[in-house]
């Protein structure tokens, strides 16, 4: 199947192409010029805009990162586990992950609230709770360097 306006083509399935809001055809041969190509950046006019996503501390396991997101998931709060390699691994030994949610930023605090209701505001030892996301953090950081408030 193919868009008779921008000319792509798509999996059998499809009966519309997303971009030109046109239905498709089977075959270009047959199809009339298209009255205008649109520009990729129209597709962007289209798209649902994304929504801000924030980090939230890191996870032992990854186990632990999704009975995370399943405590989030029942509050009705979207949550993505990011898996990705320590920044300090050696690329010659067996992959060291860190796991972590992305979470929207507008429900970041409720998120941080929910996943730890008791983290405290004085973490003691020099150190202090981001207010934010509960990371506890060194009393001499300007900012949290999970979520990236200003403490």
């Amino acid at each position: 199947m193919y868009c008779p306006q921008c000319r792509d083509e798509f999996r059998e399935g499809f009966t519309r192409c997303a971009t030109c809001d046109v239905d498709l055809i089977a075959d270009l041969e047959s199809a009339p010029p298209p009255e205008r190509v649109p520009e990729k950046k129209d597709a962007a006019r289209h798209a649902a805009v994304a929504p801000q996503m924030l980090e939230y501390c890191g996870f032992l396991d990854l186990n632990e990162a999704r009975t995370s997101r399943d405590q989030l998931r029942a509050e009705s709060i979207r949550a993505d586990i990011l898996v990705r390699e320590a920044p300090d691994a050696a690329l010659d030994a067996p992959t060291d992950e860190e796991y972590w949610l992305r979470i929207e930023s507008q429900l970041f605090r409720r998120a941080s609230e929910i996943l730890r209701p008791d983290a405290p505001v004085d973490g003691g030892e020099g150190t202090v709770a981001c207010r934010d996301c509960g990371l506890t953090v060194s009393r001499g950081e300007s900012f949290c360097p999970a979520c990236g408030t200003r403490l």
